[in-house]
């Protein structure tokens, strides 16, 4: 397993994360 893929995979996450809370906080 390639480091940097685990790296962007955890950015995508974040930023997923990020945006759900977002919209969990504009309702």
């Amino acid at each position: 397993m390639k480091v940097s893929n685990f790296y962007k995979w955890l950015q995508k996450i974040s930023q997923l994360s990020s945006t759900l809370s977002d919209s969990i906080d504009s309702i």
